[in-house]
Formats: C-alpha cells, sequence, structure tokens
C-alpha cells in the first residue's frame, strides 16, 4: 500500500479506508511507514465581528512533508457538564446537562491547519437570554480539545496540547444582556482570546 503514489490514493481514498478499517492489523502496518500529525500549535486567535472569536491553528508532520498527512484527519471534541438549575431557562435543551458532540470531522490533516469560528452566543440561545436583565452572571464551561483519526474515522486520538476551556457567559450591561465569549489554552494561559457584545 505504501508503494502507491499519493496522487492514486486521493482518488482512492475510500477504497484505503476501507482496507485500513476491515483488514486486521493493516492499518498499523502502514501508520508505521506514514506521517504523524505533530506540533499543534496556536497560530492566531483573534477577536472578530460580531462577538465572535476566530482560531486559527497549524500543525506539522514528523516526516516534515504536509502530503505524508493526506490519510489523517482532525475533528474537534466538546464536552460540557451539568448547568446550574437557574441557568437552564437562558440555554438550548442540548446544553442543560452534561453532553458531548463533535465537529470539524471532514477536515484533512495535510492542509497543516484549521480555522474555529466560535460563535458569540453559542448554548445561550433561548429566548429569555435575548432579553435578560438581572444581577447572576450565567456560565457555561466547556473543554474543547481536538483530535486526529488516521484509519479512516474508525478511532480517534486527542492531539497533544491541543485542549482548551471555552467559557460563555451571559450577564446585563446597561438595559440589555451581555453576551461573552473566552477561550484559553489549558497548558498556556498566555493564549486566550476574549469577545463579547451587549444587546440594548
Amino acid at each position: 500500500m505504501n508503494g502507491i503514489s499519493r496522487e492514486k490514493w486521493r482518488k482512492y481514498y475510500n477504497v484505503k479506508c476501507y482496507l485500513l478499517a476491515e483488514v486486521p492489523g493493516l492499518a498499523h502496518l502502514v501508520r508505521a511507514h506514514l506521517g504523524t500529525l505533530v506540533t499543534f500549535r496556536t497560530h492566531m486567535m483573534r477577536a472578530i465581528a460580531n462577538g465572535r472569536i476566530e482560531h486559527v491553528f497549524c500543525w506539522g508532520s514528523n516526516t516534515g512533508n504536509l502530503n505524508d498527512l493526506a490519510h489523517v484527519r482532525v475533528r474537534e471534541r466538546v464536552q460540557w457538564g451539568n448547568s446550574l438549575l437557574a441557568t437552564h431557562q437562558y440555554l438550548d435543551g442540548a446544553y442543560r446537562f452534561a453532553g458531548v458532540h463533535n465537529g470539524l470531522g471532514t477536515s484533512f490533516a495535510n492542509t497543516g491547519r484549521g480555522v474555529d469560528t466560535h460563535d458569540l452566543v453559542g448554548p445561550f440561545t433561548a429566548p429569555p437570554s435575548m432579553v435578560y436583565i438581572g444581577h447572576a452572571v450565567h456560565s457555561l464551561v466547556l473543554n474543547q480539545t481536538y483530535e486526529f483519526s488516521d484509519d479512516g474515522g474508525a478511532t480517534w486520538n486527542v492531539i497533544p496540547n491541543s485542549s482548551y476551556t471555552i467559557t460563555r457567559q451571559l450577564s446585563t450591561y446597561g438595559t440589555g444582556p451581555r453576551f461573552t465569549i473566552t477561550k484559553v489554552a489549558v497548558m498556556d494561559p498566555t493564549d486566550i482570546c476574549m469577545n463579547s457584545l451587549n444587546l440594548l
């Protein structure tokens, strides 16, 4: 399999994924000769329009050639715990209790970078949040980690140094609600960005 050119495998990507998933031991043998995703890091994280955060991250290949990651896919995994009962009415129903979701599952690692844009409001989409005026600050903390798969999505592995905490808050500013989002790297507190927006 490793003797087949990258260009040919691009054409028959689904066949390769099938073989790796169905033939016992084949994935391990192939992976030993292919590239591995390394040196994950933030390229840029900035506040953008409408209170959003744009996070651009990048990585390399242990072979020094990103084309050797053509078989690798990247995704995010986001987990959160139960919210406070007083916060339930302001949250989308899916975020009131502990949960998990995945995204960016079709991103291919040979691009060497990914872009993750975080919407400001996020889980605070329930109608009462749009007219909130109160003294309490309602928060939801989400734990985000980026993962990679080198066997067509059959298994996913955590990318080292790719964990972030995303905190979303609903509060009051003047006569209307204020939404705030903060994203910070778990291993590097200086890798941080915050944005907010007031609805008057």
